[in-house]
């Protein structure tokens, strides 16, 4: 499929598309914008950052790098310490870092 091509597919079937970026070894090999955004628009992106972090948990843990999603985040910031009355915050695991766990 051609640049035109998709463009054209973007536009009238996925209207809530606003930008793509696609990098390859750090260069830029494909870059469009649809609905009237510039490159620099920042736009609320919802679920996608959640589902990056699933993925990214998902790698973590098959390498070995965090043990499980019911490991606590504090075991990554050694370096914080709890103040008075953040009592919960010692509670947070990974798996609190999506919305919806089963």
């Amino acid at each position: 499929m051609n640049h035109e091509t998709l463009h054209k597919l973007i536009e009238e079937k996925h209207r809530n598309i606003c930008q793509i970026a696609i990098m390859h070894e750090g260069e830029l090999i494909y870059s469009d914008k649809w609905n009237g955004y510039r490159k620099d628009d920042s736009v609320h992106i919802t679920s996608v950052t959640k589902s990056i972090t699933a993925i990214l948990v998902g790698i973590a843990i098959d390498k070995g790098i965090i043990e499980s999603v019911e490991q606590n985040v504090l075991d990554f910031f050694p370096e914080y310490h709890l103040k008075r009355g953040e009592k919960t915050l010692e509670q947070v695991k990974i798996k609190h870092l999506f919305s919806y766990w089963r």
